[in-house]
């Protein structure tokens, strides 16, 4: 929407951004391409742990959204793509067949808003 562009541009002016990568569950998706991220800390819908605290976490490395948050958890040698084989014949869409991670530009500041 304009008025959060608007905002960003705003921050963004001030602070600074960076880029930065995100990863979730693919199911997670559809939700967040059409409302944006949101801090789940705290409630039924988090997933994993806080132990930076409560908020939206990104890494400047895609390796650590795509291994840890994106599901591709085991997964120690980026070269062993058996970890991306389909785990089910019945459907195309299968945790086992499709990894997101989102690169994000961020306001280079702490903003306690949501």
């Amino acid at each position: 929407p304009p008025e959060r562009q608007k905002r960003f541009v705003e921050l963004k002016n001030e602070y600074g951004s960076k880029f930065a990568f995100h990863g979730s569950p693919v199911e997670n998706w559809h939700q967040i391409l059409r409302c944006g991220l949101k801090n789940m800390s705290g409630t039924a819908s988090q997933l994993h742990g806080s132990v930076y605290g409560s908020g939206i976490y990104f890494a400047p490395n895609a390796a650590v959204s795509l291994l840890g948050y994106s599901r591709l958890y085991g997964l120690t040698n980026p070269t062993d793509l058996s970890a991306f084989e389909k785990t089910s014949t019945t459907t195309f869409l299968d945790e086992g067949s499709i990894r997101c991670v989102a690169l994000c530009e961020i306001i280079d500041h702490r903003i306690d808003d949501h």
